[in-house]
């Protein structure tokens, strides 16, 4: 099963320090130009998370592969602090719960 590749690189698009820089879907202003697709990067990364984690060798084909994975790396650690977040949380709400003692 090979892992799956970005399929936004265009023969224009800009390069920034082996970057691709491709278009997000956004109604703020900035470098990147605006999306007319369906799915911009962000999307796609979203998309194509589950697969392409389980890989140890990932082939980088362009500079949007290269944005791919720098993507999902991002994921990974926002999913991480989200796990150590939520079990802080449970931990604090089972702490909390006040449970009635024997007798009562």
């Amino acid at each position: 099963m090979p892992a799956y590749h970005s399929s936004l690189m265009d023969p224009d698009t800009k390069l920034i320090g082996n970057m691709a820089l491709l278009p997000i879907r956004s109604q703020f202003k900035g470098p990147a130009p605006r999306e007319t697709k369906d799915t911009d990067i962000v999307d796609e990364a979203i998309y194509y998370f589950k697969a392409n984690v389980f890989f140890k060798n990932y082939e980088i084909k362009n500079e949007a592969d290269r944005t791919l994975i720098y993507i999902t790396l991002y994921i990974s650690e926002c999913l991480k602090k989200l796990q150590k977040w939520w079990t802080c949380f449970v931990k604090r709400q089972f702490m909390n719960k006040s449970l009635s003692g024997p007798g009562q």
